[in-house]
């Protein structure tokens, strides 16, 4: 049944009355048509018309017929909220209970079990846009826990309030965000951001020290990224980037089109090299500050296929640095790993230089500390040829804590682990959890020229005009 079924009473009134009238129009003629036996065919029309209106009546009471249909609308097309693509019956797909989208089940990366547990009928499923206004334990939404600085003014609370709950606040608290003052340190920086009558134990204000991550100092931070379609999280992109403040950026499955602007999707301050896939899904970028001098290994004639991408950085006082963004997609065998094997020996010859090596490679089931494989590896033969490629190349593997789930999907690798001072995993903006690393390592900087600012308030304008008239004067006439 279409939408606009039979729910007009004024078209619905109209027929009725036109097939009553018809009806009682054919019944004087019939009786007339009995007696006269000699008008057989005027009968037989008039018996036939009689029918036709009894027909229309029917269906019109039965309320199963539109006066006025109008298209098909079988032909509408769902898009994915991910890759954009059509989303047909035979797709494995789900769809949000919160804003209607329908999603690829291989776009969001839902396993199996929990696929078959969202076709229950009593089954809710919110997509990441609806999902974020509950405000999820997850690290983009943390920054945006707020708290009421006026809760004990409430009337609710006023009774329970006693002389010494207030406290009286301190100068500090009145300190605008921007001003010339000299520079504080962190912890005093954020002491202006206390609520009434909260202790600086006690402050909900982001920083640093919610996740473990220690002070920037000097090191090279790097973080390793599962955006999962970064085109639609943008601002939480954006927000876990202030609060990490990286020097590079390895991200994986970012799904963007050629089409798609560097400025569109990443935060200033950055310089982005991309490696977009030609069809839907995967994709690999590195971003790095914009201070520094990088420039893009060129791999094309290794007749590279894999999603890698290799970007070089100027080292200070040192050896030039290497960093590479792989990702390997689920359902690939070890072709991915035999081509990065090749990047490594033949594109960038490693020895002698400093490799930082990130991304999603989806090998599921090896243990990093002994080497081998566990029981719930999935492909053997996958996990053996990342483990050997790791051993021939010098690449040790620091993470070991899982990154989805139970699993550890998400890689760091580095021919200089002594140069890594600390790395650590937390909540990311996808399913997958993000990778903080930071290494003793100084990247040179480029530093601004100089500008000139002219003080106009201390020039001597009486021979400006001087001279400006003397030029006319000369100059003016040979024209």
């Amino acid at each position: 049944m279409l939408d606009d079924t039979v729910d007009d009473s004024h078209d619905q009134s109209t027929l009725v009355k036109v097939a009553t009238s018809g009806l009682t129009e054919l019944k004087p003629s019939l009786l007339h048509c009995q007696g006269r036996k000699s008008h057989h065919e005027t009968e037989k029309t008039g018996l036939s018309t009689y029918l036709i209106n009894i027909s229309a009546l029917t269906l019109l009471l039965c309320g199963d017929i539109q006066a006025n249909p109008g298209p098909n609308n079988d032909s509408t097309i769902y898009l994915c909220g991910c890759c954009e693509l059509r989303v047909s019956w035979s797709a494995q797909a789900v769809c949000c209970d919160g804003c209607d989208l329908w999603y690829h089940q291989s776009c969001l990366s839902i396993p199996s079990g929990e696929f078959k547990d969202l076709e229950l009928d009593n089954a809710i499923w919110l997509c990441c846009k609806c999902d974020s206004k509950n405000l999820i334990s997850t690290f983009t939404f943390h920054s945006f826990e707020l708290s009421n600085s006026f809760e004990l003014l409430s009337h609710s609370s006023r009774q329970n309030i006693s002389a010494s709950t207030l406290q009286s606040p301190t100068l500090e608290t009145f300190i605008p965000p921007r001003h010339s003052s000299p520079r504080k340190s962190p912890e005093q920086r954020h002491d202006h951001t206390r609520t009434l009558g909260q202790s600086p134990a006690s402050d909900s204000s982001l920083s640093s020290k919610d996740y473990g991550l220690p002070a920037r100092n000097d090191n090279l931070r790097t973080l390793i990224v599962n955006c999962n379609s970064i085109q639609g999280k943008t601002s939480e992109f954006k927000t876990a980037v202030h609060y990490i403040r990286p020097d590079i950026i390895l991200g994986c499955e970012s799904k963007l089109s050629p089409d798609v602007l560097d400025a569109e999707i990443f935060p200033p301050g950055y310089v982005a090299l991309r490696k977009d896939r030609k069809r839907g899904g995967g994709g690999v970028f590195i971003l790095t500050k914009s201070c520094f001098t990088v420039s893009r290994v060129d791999t094309s004639l290794l007749h590279n296929s894999s999603e890698q991408i290799w970007a070089r950085i100027s080292l200070k006082n040192a050896k030039d640095l290497f960093v590479g963004c792989f990702y390997r997609p689920p359902r690939v065998t070890e072709l991915p790993f035999k081509e990065l094997n090749e990047v490594l020996n033949r594109g960038l010859k490693i020895k002698d230089k400093t490799i930082i090596l990130g991304g999603d490679f989806n090998t599921r089931g090896i243990d990093w500390d002994s080497q081998s494989l566990s029981g719930d590896c999935a492909l053997p033969g996958v996990c053996e040829e990342l483990i050997q490629l790791s051993n021939d190349n010098g690449l040790v593997q620091l993470q070991r804590e899982p990154t989805r789930e139970s699993s550890i999907l998400d890689l760091f690798f580095t021919n200089k682990p002594g140069l890594v001072k600390s790395h650590q995993t937390i909540p990311g903006i996808s399913d997958h959890h993000m990778i903080v690393v930071d290494s003793n390592i100084k990247a040179t900087v480029n530093s601004k020229p100089a500008r000139k600012i002219y003080k106009y308030a201390r020039a001597d304008w009486d021979k400006a005009r001087e001279e400006t008239g003397n030029f006319t004067r000369e100059h003016l006439p040979t024209f």
